[in-house]
């Protein structure tokens, strides 16, 4: 996942929620791993939940095959 996170651009605009590429490059080994955003997301499946911040996405999943 490291190899992926190295190739974000910086410096461009943060979508609806206001995550910028800087954010997941430079917050650290726990966030680059995926630990603190499967959390969340698995957090909000679980709960039925989703933040404020969140209420103008969309979370669609996905099928693995």
């Amino acid at each position: 996942m490291l190899y992926n996170i190295s190739k974000l651009k910086i410096h461009k605009a943060g979508g609806i929620d206001g995550i910028l590429n800087e954010h997941i490059m430079f917050g650290g080994s726990h966030l680059a791993s995926g630990c603190a955003l499967s959390l969340l997301f698995n957090s909000v499946l679980k709960h039925v939940y989703v933040p404020r911040a969140f209420c103008h996405g969309i979370i669609i999943p996905l099928i693995k095959s």
